[in-house]
């Protein structure tokens, strides 16, 4: 059950469009064919973390720039657990040999860590409370090392939760609408948090205060944004139904000049469990 603690108002702040972004670059099919409930990315590679009992639940390592593939890694979490992967965020400087994979376990309710270079577990951190988190993304300056500040989460019903780099919770909120988000996207240079919502189809861009500053609507035709991701300018969001079926579409999100408004401000807050 979510248990409510604290609420304080904070005034809203005035939603601000940005030109060029949301412009469709590309796009091309994922590899593997299966339902993917995650994505990530840093300079070179995309990872998307596939929903496949067959294959066990890997992450597909694919090419940022095209999509081809590179390799599949085993996600080394116990078998049962697996499944119930929901987000994954990237820290590092962008480079697969120093990067991390933060595994969002809502099941379990745990967040795992992963050494991207040898799919080796290297550590976790667990939440309390009986809320299932299902988004994650990781505030890290992705182009340096040793930057992760904390991360961002999310339910369903549009509860979000933001903790320190070790776990703990430093604040939560609800937004006014359901965000249906199975992912989240850090965006280092806009100081965004991207998501997509699996059943209206629309991406949002919202800013560390919860004020939504970007929308669009997929095109017709595709269904089931899951899998979201960020890196130097380019938002990924992948599809797992519609057609064409399986895709990645890449957008255009490019620096912006208005400045963000601080973290205290642009919510209605409140500490959830």
């Amino acid at each position: 059950m979510i248990k409510r603690v604290i609420i304080v108002v904070a005034p809203l702040a005035a939603s601000v469009a940005f030109a060029g972004m949301g412009s469709l670059v590309a796009s091309f099919p994922n590899a593997g064919k299966s339902t993917h409930y995650g994505m990530a990315a840093d300079r070179d590679y995309l990872y998307s973390l596939h929903h496949d009992l067959v294959r066990g639940y890997p992450v597909v390592v694919l090419r940022r720039a095209n999509g081809s593939f590179v390799r599949s890694m085993a996600v080394p979490l116990p078998p049962l657990e697996k499944s119930y992967v929901r987000g994954m965020g990237y820290e590092g400087d962008g480079s697969m040999g120093e990067g991390y994979l933060h595994l969002n376990n809502y099941g379990y309710r745990y967040v795992a860590k992963v050494r991207i270079a040898n799919a080796k577990l290297v550590g976790s951190w667990r939440w309390s409370g009986g809320s299932n988190r299902y988004g994650l993304c990781a505030d890290n300056d992705k182009t340096r090392i040793g930057t992760l500040r904390g991360f961002y989460q999310s339910h369903l019903s549009g509860i979000w939760w933001h903790s320190d780099k070790k776990g703990s919770l430093i604040s939560s909120w609800r937004s006014p609408t359901t965000n249906y988000a199975y992912d989240l996207a850090w965006d280092y240079r806009n100081n965004f948090i991207w998501y997509a919502n699996s059943s209206t189809n629309w991406v949002f861009g919202m800013t560390t205060a919860g004020s939504i500053r970007e929308s669009w609507q997929l095109r017709a035709g595709v269904r089931y944004p899951y899998g979201i991701a960020y890196y130097a300018n380019r938002l990924y969001v992948s599809t797992s139904g519609g057609s064409p079926d399986e895709y990645i579409w890449v957008y255009d999100c490019p620096l912006s000049t208005v400045g963000v408004e601080p973290a205290s401000l642009g919510r209605v807050k409140a500490l959830f469990e």
